[in-house]
This record gives structure tokens, C-alpha cells and sequence, in this order.
């Protein structure tokens, strides 16, 4: 829930849609979809390499991936009406953190081996 105050104009998004909601004086509350998976992926000094997979269960295709040799971040909106796994392959030098997990997403599994 996000509270918006003395706003002229309140636009947020809803599924697939994009609403409005007007006010010149009252305050707004408002039910933000929050779809995005951000994280970050650590890497000790030298060079590490992984691969950061998601996948639609139904479907079993990529939904976004992500690959390197060094620490990098990542934010990805997923779609709120299927469901996704995650898989994260790497060396034993580099680890996941995520930071906003939605509730869509209900296997991560990680791997120590490319």
C-alpha cells in the first residue's frame, strides 16, 4: 500500500493496465504491484563466472538471463500472472543476493557448477 498526499494526479499500474486516480485534496491509497525481481550478484577479487536463469514453469521458457565474470545488479519485472523458477549457476567464487523476491516466484535453486 502506498500513500500518496495532495497530489493532483496518482498514476500506477495494475496488471497490464495503467490507471488514475484524481485529488486536490484528499489523501490517496493506493495498491502498487510490486512484480520486480532485483539482486545482485557478488563476486570474490579475480575473475568468477555465472549465470542467472528464469524460467515460466508452464512453459519451461527463458524469461530473462543474465551471465558475467564480475559483480553486477539486476532488476527484472515479471509478468504477476505465471509463475517462475530461478536458477542461478556459478563458480564458488560468486553468490546471489536478492533483494525483492515476488511471491510468482516459488523455486530458486542454485548450482556450483557452469
Amino acid at each position: 500500500m502506498e500513500r500518496i498526499v495532495t497530489t493532483a494526479i496518482a498514476e500506477y499500474r495494475a496488471g497490464l493496465y495503467r490507471k488514475a486516480i484524481l485529488s486536490n485534496s484528499h489523501t490517496l491509497f493506493v495498491l502498487a504491484e510490486n512484480n520486480f525481481l532485483c539482486g545482485d550478484v557478488l563476486c570474490k577479487s579475480g575473475r568468477h563466472c555465472w549465470k542467472l536463469r528464469v524460467f515460466q514453469k508452464d512453459t519451461n521458457t527463458v524469461a530473462f538471463t543474465l551471465s558475467g565474470c564480475k559483480a553486477k545488479g539486476f532488476c527484472f519485472e515479471l509478468d504477476s500472472e505465471s509463475s517462475y523458477r530461478l536458477l542461478f549457476k556459478s563458480d564458488c567464487g560468486s553468490v546471489l543476493r536478492l533483494y525483492n523476491t515476488p511471491d510468482n516466484v516459488t523455486d530458486i535453486m542454485h548450482c556450483e557448477a557452469l
